[in-house]
């Protein structure tokens, strides 16, 4: 439903994550004041109520009611941030998605995103907290005043007081350790435009110390291939084919159930190039020339396959519960030759003990949804001219991957 990361604005690093598809709250239930924590699953609510719902209207059935939860919900999620914000000394920033996207999703019952953000918005406008007494700072008679008073969406721009908008562009796939994103998402469409892409690529070759395929390009040569914005500072990259899980799903048409197929895709590129070139394909030896004297479209369809799943950093697969296990893997390895892997940080996390890098696909969006806060703290606070620091509101892609890839 919602995912929250409160990063430091100087560091960057995340002091605490979470989801908000569960929520905790103290509740005194005896005489003697003892408190216990609930936690009440508004995802798993919200989910069987539409189920219900969806299987009444089949059948012409009485239909419950989804409003007052999701009303029960979002204040719950309101006070949460509220108490973060003044917690953590913090501003808001949340990804600016025009009303036209939002509008597309409202089909989905559980999507509140749109309502949360005006129930934000006014609560935020008069903040009080009710175990706060009257004088003190955040009592009914000495409130926060953190956002402007509520109009239209349409008024909102990209502030309004505490609360800040920024472009959702390139935030949930992209590498937090390097800022790699994938921005050719190689698929087949011939063999002319294959070949044309693989001898874009400086360098193919297999390493065998590693065991693992390296790709070495320039992100220049591809923009025939791909929507590469101008004037990067960092442009040279290498793709290496570590780790031995990644995912893909596939959706069957009959049942329209999906399945989950775990892929080594160095050992997927071993066996097409094997069956290719025979026992050898060169270790050390840049295969370019080689690759692209094939004319099959079989060869070229099972590589651009695999380049792309390569070049993916979101894999998703259920384990044997049911649920849902999203996460990074980066096909880049930072400055001290590590790929950066959530799993390994979900393994970490802990409430008492939080990660300092996200520990799934959700906390990875809300991470550089926060990052993009971050630039923004920066950018205003080296403006020398207050009243020009409006225009430091507005994110340019190419900005943003600087910023993300040379920190």
């Amino acid at each position: 439903l919602l995912y929250y990361s409160v990063i430091n604005a100087q560091t960057g690093k995340i002091v605490e994550q979470a989801s908000l598809n569960t929520i905790t709250n103290e509740q005194t239930v005896t005489t003697d004041g003892e408190v216990v924590h609930m936690t009440t699953d508004y995802h798993g609510k919200l989910d069987k109520v539409e189920k219900d719902r969806d299987e009444k209207r089949k059948n012409w059935g009485e239909i419950q009611g989804i409003k007052e939860l999701k009303e029960g919900y979002l204040s719950h999620v309101v006070h949460k941030i509220a108490t973060l914000m003044v917690k953590y000394n913090a501003f808001v920033v949340l990804e600016d998605l025009n009303f036209g996207f939002k509008r597309g999703r409202f089909h989905v019952e559980k999507q509140v995103y749109q309502k949360f953000e005006k129930a934000l918005i006014d609560k935020l406008n008069y903040l009080v907290f009710k175990k706060t007494s009257t004088p003190e700072l955040g009592g009914v008679l000495n409130a926060y005043q953190l956002t402007a008073p509520f109009t239209a969406f349409k008024d909102l721009g990209k502030q309004t007081g505490f609360l800040y908008y920024v472009p959702a562009h390139h935030t949930s796939k992209i590498d937090p350790w390097t800022g790699y994103v994938d921005w050719i998402r190689p698929r087949y469409e011939s063999v002319e435009k294959s070949k044309s892409l693989i001898a874009c690529f400086d360098r193919i070759s297999y390493n065998a110390t590693k065991d693992q395929f390296e790709f070495k390009m320039n992100v220049n040569k591809f923009r025939e291939h791909g929507n590469i914005p101008n004037d990067l500072k960092r442009t040279e990259w290498l793709l290496c084919t570590h780790g031995e899980e990644r995912w893909r799903a596939s959706r069957d048409k009959s049942t329209q159930q999906w399945t989950y197929k775990s892929i080594n895709i160095t050992e997927e590129f071993k066996a097409l190039l094997l069956e290719v070139f025979g026992a050898d394909f060169g270790a050390g030896e840049n295969l370019i020339d080689r690759i692209i004297e094939r004319s099959d479209k079989a060869f070229y369809s099972s590589f651009l396959w695999m380049l792309g799943v390569l070049m993916s950093l979101r894999f998703t697969r259920k384990d044997a519960n049911g649920e849902e296990i999203d996460y990074i893997l980066s096909p880049v390895a930072n400055a001290q030759g590590e790929f950066f892997d959530s799993r390994r940080f979900a393994e970490q996390h802990s409430p008492i003990t939080p990660a300092t890098y996200p520990i799934d696909a959700d906390a990875n969006g809300a991470y550089h949804i926060a990052k993009k806060g971050q630039m923004l703290y920066q950018n205003i606070k080296s403006c020398s001219d207050i009243a020009k620091a409006r225009e430091q509101l507005l994110i340019k892609n190419v900005d943003w991957f600087n910023f993300i890839q040379n920190q």
